[in-house]
């Protein structure tokens, strides 16, 4: 987890589905984003996440997004731990810290990589399908909540 992201430039954009965030999938359980985030500096995405991300349950993320039982099923998203952030307005679905928030966030979802992927994104309708290779399966369906 570092502040160090290079955003590579996109055709995509956020349609601010919110699917993204009430679903996050990252490889870092609770303790480890803890210790993590004790050892960083202010601002950094340690400490967003410690601060603002909520554990859920695997079956909470496959009701808010179906699409994850397939995600699920790659051998190496076996290991990774499932967040919803306190930061997004469940109503509009729209970030309420947007204009300020921190790079794990603005970086989604291709962080410092080139936009391709061997997977699809969390939803079919994610505004940065279009930055996959045409090879890539699209998503299946995703519930609208």
């Amino acid at each position: 987890m570092s502040n160090d992201i290079s955003v590579p430039k996109l055709k995509g954009e956020c349609k601010q589905c919110g699917i993204c965030c009430k679903a996050i999938m990252i490889q870092y359980s609770p303790e480890e984003i803890n210790e993590i985030a004790e050892y960083s500096s202010e601002g950094s995405d340690a400490k967003f996440i410690k601060e603002n991300w909520e554990l859920i349950t695997k079956e909470e993320a496959l009701e808010i997004n179906s699409y994850l039982e397939e995600w699920f099923k790659l051998p190496h998203n076996k290991q990774f731990h499932q967040y919803k952030c306190k930061k997004l307005d469940y109503t509009t679905n729209k970030c309420t810290i947007r204009d300020t928030r921190p790079r794990v966030c603005e970086g989604f979802p291709w962080y410092d990589k080139d936009p391709v992927r061997n997977e699809p994104l969390y939803s079919p309708d994610c505004g940065y399908q279009i930055d996959i290779k045409e090879e890539v399966t699209p998503c299946k369906d995703t519930p609208s909540k």
